[in-house]
């Protein structure tokens, strides 16, 4: 099956190492940019950039 998998959090991140462990094929990530947090308005990356993989970044999400 080919999956388009999208998500932030850090509740994500296992889902879709499990997804990429198994046999279906993972066409694309998408996740929120980052954004600028705390003091030194540093971009904080979401929990899903620590996977090594190519990520698609969106500035927002669209309800269908």
């Amino acid at each position: 099956m080919r999956i388009i998998f999208m998500g932030s959090p850090e509740f994500a991140v296992r889902p879709l190492k499990l997804l990429l462990a198994s046999f279906h094929e993972v066409v694309a990530v998408y996740t929120k940019a980052p954004k600028p947090a705390k003091r030194g308005k540093q971009l904080m990356e979401t929990p899903i950039h620590s996977i090594d993989i190519i990520i698609l970044k969106i500035n927002f999400y669209m309800i269908i």
